[in-house]
This record gives structure tokens, C-alpha cells and sequence, in this order.
């Protein structure tokens, strides 16, 4: 199992950098994650006393918990990833300043923590698994449409929103997993149920990677073919960074075709085309968000379909 989650962690993370199957190291690590993954889960369901219990996959809402759980640790440990990275690649924050930023996530969990409890009690297992999900999915929402000014205004109250469903998915979705289960099928299933999260979180982490760098190229390549020389929005936007830079008035015609202001124009470009890779970026990091978001919404629409005591 570890080998192959290793070569498999590998494959996702290092599979862009190298082209995907053109690359023989890739290639390798996919035919070594494929091996060691067959291999752990035939020995495992041929044990009478597995080490891993994996025959506890087959019970409806186990396995089906499982499932919301792997989706789950995937768009968290993904989400939690992406936020520090955007922080110091978008708005260019220091380490402190992004600690400090990511303080009121996990305040509202530790506040969370007592809550829940009373909470489930009050309103159901299921509904709290079902509003947890409903509200991780509002606060990845939230963060669909990234701009340049994004930062502590919209970033940290979706912090707040995603701490608090994320609380209670942990709680709730555990206690729910083992419904039906016998005592002494507990330990693992508890076992089950953490790795299926770990396993998760690090497909998600690799995933969510590599997705903000293959989308940040193409929204890119989409942006720079609307952004030419011949573009009014571009020219216009030329004129200003000129002036800009002159740091004195400058008329259209000077600051466009002057050789005297050629050496403003050359830094210009190279401000606008930080534009264009920073908006594209800004829109990969907003895309990897909806995706975590509709990821929320489908497990808080299979939640319902979980069995038990309300």
C-alpha cells in the first residue's frame, strides 16, 4: 500500500512537469502504483484477519460514506493547499502574513468542536452531514471570481464558512459511517476511514497543483489572444502604463509610436504581460475553486441517501 500510494502521489504530482506518459519515469511510477496498489488489496480480501479491513467497503453506508470522505479529503487537503499558494503567488504574502491570515480557520474549528455535538443532536446526523457539506460548498463558492484586490476581504470570511463545514462533515460523517456496524468491527473501520481521507488529501493536493498550472496556461493563451496590438482595449492600456512611466503628460501619438518613448513602451509590455499571466492565474485559482464547490454540492446531495436514525 505505501508503495503504491507513493508512486501514485509521484505520478500526479511530477506527471506535468513531464508530460504525462511521454515521460519512462512516469510510466514507471504508473505501472508501480498499479502493482502496488492490486497487489495490497488482493492480499488484504484474501486474509481471514486483514491488517485493513477493506470487506467493510461493501456495507451501504460505509462504503458510501467512504466515498463523501475520499471526495471530501480531496477538496479540502486541495483547498488548503491552494490557499496559502495564492496568497504568496497572487498577493505576494510573506510566511507570517499568511499564518496569520489562515488563524480564524482554525479558531471556528476549535469552536466547532463543541458545537457540533449539540448541534447533531438537535437536527440529525444526516441533515448536520448534509448542511456541512452545503456549507464547505458556499465558502469555496465564494471564491469563484478572484480579482486582484481578493485578499483578506474575500479569502478569509470563506475560511470562516469552510472551517465551520468542515467541522461538521469530520464529526457528523464519522458517526454515521459506523452506524450498523459491530464493536469489534470499529477499530477498522476507524482505520478504513482515515485512510480513505489520507489517501484523499493527497490525490487532492497533487491534483489541485497541477490543475492551477494547466489552466493558468490556458486561460493565458486565451487572454493573450485578445490582447494584441491592434486591440483599442490594448492601446489604450498602453497609453496609460507610458504615461505611467514617464511620470509626465504624454499624448496618444507620442506614447504609441515615438521612438523617443520606445524604451516606455518595451517596460509597458512587459507590465502588461504580467497582467495577462496574473489575471490568468487569478482565474485558475477561481476555477479550482468552483471545482471544490460542486464537489461539495454532489456529497451533500449523496448524504441523503445515507441510512439510519435520521
Amino acid at each position: 500500500m505505501a508503495v503504491g500510494l507513493s508512486a501514485l502521489q509521484i505520478l500526479l504530482e511530477e506527471g506535468g512537469r513531464k508530460d504525462w506518459f511521454s515521460s519512462a519515469f512516469i510510466v514507471e511510477a504508473a505501472i508501480v502504483a498499479a502493482v502496488g496498489l492490486a497487489a495490497f488489496v488482493i492480499i488484504e480480501l484474501g486474509r481471514t484477519q486483514p491488517f485493513i479491513n477493506l470487506r467493510l467497503l461493501g456495507r451501504y453506508n460505509f462504503g458510501l460514506a467512504s466515498l463523501m470522505q475520499f471526495t471530501f479529503g480531496a477538496a479540502v487537503f486541495g483547498v488548503v493547499f491552494l490557499v496559502p499558494n495564492y496568497f504568496a503567488d497572487a498577493q505576494g504574502y510573506n510566511a507570517r502574513q499568511i499564518g496569520l491570515t489562515m488563524i480564524p480557520y482554525g479558531a471556528v474549528q476549535l469552536v466547532m468542536s463543541f458545537a457540533t455535538p449539540p448541534l447533531m443532536r438537535r437536527i440529525g446526523v444526516r441533515l448536520a452531514i448534509a448542511l456541512g457539506f452545503v456549507i464547505m460548498a458556499a465558502g469555496c463558492l465564494m471564491n469563484i471570481h478572484l480579482d486582484a484586490d481578493a485578499a483578506r476581504n474575500v479569502i478569509v470570511p470563506s475560511l470562516v464558512v469552510r472551517g465551520i463545514g468542515q467541522s461538521l462533515i469530520v464529526v457528523a460523517l464519522g458517526v454515521m459511517a459506523v452506524q450498523g456496524l459491530e464493536k469489534a468491527e470499529m477499530g477498522s473501520a476507524s482505520g478504513v476511514f482515515s485512510m480513505v481521507r489520507n489517501v484523499g488529501g493527497a490525490i487532492g493536493i497533487a491534483i489541485a497543483g497541477q490543475f492551477v498550472v494547466d489552466r493558468e496556461k490556458l486561460h493565458a493563451v486565451h487572454i493573450g489572444e485578445a490582447v494584441t496590438p491592434y486591440a483599442l482595449a490594448t492601446r489604450d492600456r498602453m497609453v496609460d502604463l507610458v504615461r505611467l512611466l514617464a511620470q509626465h503628460p504624454v499624448d496618444r501619438a507620442t506614447a504609441l509610436y515615438s521612438s523617443a518613448t520606445a524604451p516606455l513602451r518595451q517596460r509597458a509590455l512587459a507590465l502588461l504581460d504580467q497582467d495577462v499571466h496574473r489575471q490568468a492565474l487569478l482565474m485558475s485559482y477561481s476555477d479550482a475553486f468552483l471545482i471544490a464547490g460542486l464537489a461539495m454540492l454532489a456529497c451533500a446531495g449523496a448524504s441523503l441517501l445515507l441510512r439510519g436514525k435520521r
